[in-house]
């Protein structure tokens, strides 16, 4: 099993939102974590030059592909979480290394 890093940026439509957004995105963020073994929350943060919001994670995966997969089942699980999130937030770019 090795670890991979994923990061994932999400474009905040209202720039008075974004650190709101920003609590409530980390707190159910690592509430999932709590219960998914193969996925820790490095950090989420601001990126306030680009108005977006950065959800790093570390996923323990055999592949890459694997990673990438698990990845995006997460941030989709923590994204459905969020009351109307389609209007706060705009997907993204993705991001996944090998740490």
């Amino acid at each position: 099993m090795k670890t991979y890093q994923a990061a994932t940026y999400l474009k905040v439509r209202d720039a008075a939102r974004v650190d709101k957004l920003r609590e409530l995105l980390s707190t159910i963020a690592s509430q999932e974590a709590a219960d998914n073994a193969a996925v820790d929350v490095d950090e989420v943060r601001n990126n306030p030059s680009i108005n977006s919001i950065r959800v790093s994670l570390l996923i323990r995966a055999d592949s890459a592909p694997d990673a990438a997969d698990a990845a995006e089942r997460f941030v989709q699980s923590v994204l459905n979480l969020v009351p109307d999130w389609e209007d706060s937030l705009s997907r993204r770019q993705d991001e996944l290394s090998y740490v």
